[in-house]
């Protein structure tokens, strides 16, 4: 015959058990919600609900760089003419390259609106457009 003692500690050794089985069963549902949770974080990122844009785009440094180079040339030419033929030569040479470098902002304008997530460049090729038109419209 058994003790009264033997049962008693053979009861306590069985729900010692199973209290370290619901704790690991805790352990364990933590750690799949865990998981869960990272696997849809990267989900979202690969799915395409966060974008990632470039800091700079190459084709815009390049043709910003064009924008540049070509009113800068033409403001030198401008400045290395006589005075007095300044006139005549706005009315051909002048209004040409100054459409030509107006036709490139119209185009890097246009670029830059395709971009996605890129307001602030779409801010500054719309300002660079317009005060561009505003200063053929004063000297034209």
């Amino acid at each position: 015959m058994v003790s009264e003692f033997a049962l008693k500690s053979q009861g306590d050794i069985t729900s010692k058990r199973e209290d370290s089985v619901q704790a690991i069963d805790m352990r364990s549902a933590s750690q799949r919600i865990y998981r869960m949770l990272c696997a849809a974080l990267i989900a979202t990122l690969f799915a395409g609900c966060v974008t990632w844009v470039p800091p700079f785009d190459n084709g815009a440094m390049t043709r910003i760089n064009g924008l540049t180079n070509n009113s800068l040339a033409m403001y030198q030419s401008l400045i290395d003419t006589n005075p007095a033929n300044r006139g005549d030569l706005f009315a051909s040479t002048f209004s040409e390259r100054w459409s030509e470098i107006e036709a490139q902002a119209r185009v890097h304008l246009v670029f830059e609106q395709s971009r996605e997530s890129n307001i602030g460049s779409i801010k500054a090729a719309t300002e660079l457009l317009g005060f561009w038109t505003a200063s053929k419209q004063q000297y034209c």
